[in-house]
């Protein structure tokens, strides 16, 4: 992300890869749904991850990272991607003071991609 005084959180989506999905579904409505299907799913997601890192389940938290990386990145949201990517990287190298120290990253990051992703939804 770019400047934090005064720009938006546009940046939080790739808007080419957006658009391209668009373009891809050739219909607003199913590119509605698949946001949707997103945001409603995410937070008990993110939970389920910030729970896993807490009790130390890393098989949990690398199964949590590595479906949430992929839908990310179809929807744009490539930072949320990476940084689910590495929280799946050190969920398999057993790291664990670094996965519980990631999650807050992603949670704050998906704050952005939410926003940005209802924006869109709400789009013609």
């Amino acid at each position: 992300m770019s400047d934090r005084d005064g720009t938006t959180t546009r940046d939080a989506l790739d808007r080419r890869v957006l658009d391209q999905l668009r373009e891809d579904l050739g219909d607003i409505a199913a590119l509605r749904e698949i946001i949707s299907t997103f945001l409603e799913r995410s937070p008990s997601t993110l939970t389920e991850l910030r729970e896993a890192a807490a009790r130390g389940d890393v098989a949990a938290v690398s199964a949590g990272a590595h479906a949430m990386k992929g839908t990310s990145a179809t929807l744009g949201a490539l930072t949320l991607s990476a940084q689910c990517a590495e929280l799946e990287r050190l969920a398999r190298t057993g790291s664990l003071a670094e996965v519980v120290g990631q999650v807050p990253a992603i949670e704050a990051e998906y704050g952005s991609v939410d926003h940005e992703l209802r924006l869109e939804a709400g789009r013609e």
